[in-house]
């Protein structure tokens, strides 16, 4: 059977058809992949872009935070030297006014020192064992130990107190108040023999004759102790006071 003319030119022509539609796909497909090549690479470069200036203002506000701070640091140096220099010169110019009470405070240190050093003293107490760690016990306690002869007192007991610079009697605890009389009786030997007297306690000895000593002294309250007692063996130290013996 013979073929029309017609359908054999359909047939010869088809496949080139097919051809050609294959060549206009790939080409599309070819174009389209170029421009997604070239959006991600426009994408890319924008990214690079967008980096570059972060990391440039990254940078910028290091290098901004350094000057800053260098300068703030300069800045800082410079006022605590010319504050240092100016406490320094107020310093100076204080000494310089002050020169004469400074060496008098400085003076007075070294005589209180020296008190605490050499100062004999004859710790009386009454009825019980004198105690280191009463309030009269600690403020005792400055004074250098070795110097320190603490002695419990019964009734009629006499201690000799010429070899002392003071005599301290403790009644803190007010065991003395059934024997002011013994205490007071102290106090006229410590007046005869030209030590100092001092009496801690809450009842008050007779005030006349505490006033037959010049060197006595006396406190009521644990406060008043050092103060009291201090001022009482300076002036035992000045030129001229009823002062026999010597410190040591």
């Amino acid at each position: 059977m013979r073929l029309h003319p017609f359908i054999f030119f359909i047939i010869l022509l088809f496949p080139h058809s097919l051809h050609a539609q294959d060549s206009l796909l790939n080409a599309r497909v070819a174009a389209l992949e170029e421009v997604i090549s070239l959006e991600k690479t426009i994408e890319e470069k924008v990214a690079e872009e967008a980096e570059r200036q972060r990391q440039n203002f990254w940078i910028g506000a290091v290098v901004a935070v350094v000057a800053f701070l260098g300068g703030y640091g300069g800045l800082y140096l410079w006022a605590k030297k010319y504050a240092q220099s100016q406490v320094e010169q107020k310093i100076a110019t204080i000494i310089e006014e002050k020169r004469e009470l400074i060496r008098a405070i400085a003076a007075g240190q070294e005589r209180e020192y020296l008190l605490l050093q050499n100062t004999r003293i004859l710790v009386l107490s009454f009825g019980s064992d004198f105690d280191h760690g009463s309030p009269a016990g600690k403020v005792l306690g400055k004074f250098a130990r070795q110097n320190l002869s603490p002695v419990t007192l019964a009734a009629g007991a006499k201690v000799s107190v010429e070899t002392y610079d003071l005599v301290f009697v403790d009644n803190g605890s007010g065991h003395f108040d059934t024997a002011l009389s013994l205490v007071e009786e102290y106090l006229q030997t410590a007046a005869g023999s030209g030590v100092a007297f001092f009496y801690f306690g809450g009842k008050h000895l007779n005030p006349q004759i505490m006033q037959q000593h010049e060197l006595a002294g006396s406190a009521n309250f644990p406060s008043q102790i050092y103060g009291n007692m201090m001022n009482l063996l300076k002036l035992r130290a000045l030129p001229g006071s009823e002062n026999k013996t010597n410190n040591k």
